[in-house]
């Protein structure tokens, strides 16, 4: 088993497979597969599901019992989770959009091709800037 997580595309985790790396082991034994994690006297199973928004989420179910009082965990965990460095660079490019749809509004299109090479050329040399240093 690889130690890395990142299982679902470059920029995500998947919690399955956080969970693998955990100690959790596949289990057949339900109607639908999962995954399954033995303490003893406490189990808790990790399922794939659709929350009732329709996400993508990891249940993890399981029953404690102590002889006198009967305990259930019910945790909804993400399906995978975006890494920081993905989201940071989503929200750059949306705001980059903005700009480029404010800057262009109205414009022919060999300005708004201008536009866009300009913004392209600063965000190269922007990510291209060694980090701390200001022009």
């Amino acid at each position: 088993m690889s130690s890395n997580p990142r299982s679902l595309g470059s920029g995500s985790v998947s919690t399955l497979e956080v969970l693998r790396q955990l100690g959790f082991a596949e289990d057949q034994s339900q109607q639908q597969r999962g995954l399954r994690c033995d303490f003893g006297s406490f189990t808790l199973w990790a399922l794939h599901c659709t929350n009732k928004w329709f996400v993508p989420v990891v249940m993890v179910t399981g029953t404690l019992f102590n002889g006198r009082q009967i305990r259930e965990v019910v945790e909804e965990l993400p399906g995978q989770q975006e890494q920081t460095g993905d989201v940071e660079q989503r929200v750059g490019d949306e705001r980059a959009e903005e700009e480029y749809e404010r800057r262009t509004e109205g414009v022919p299109a060999e300005q708004a091709a201008a536009v866009a090479v300009e913004m392209s050329d600063d965000r190269r040399n922007e990510e291209n800037r060694p980090p701390g240093s200001t022009d």
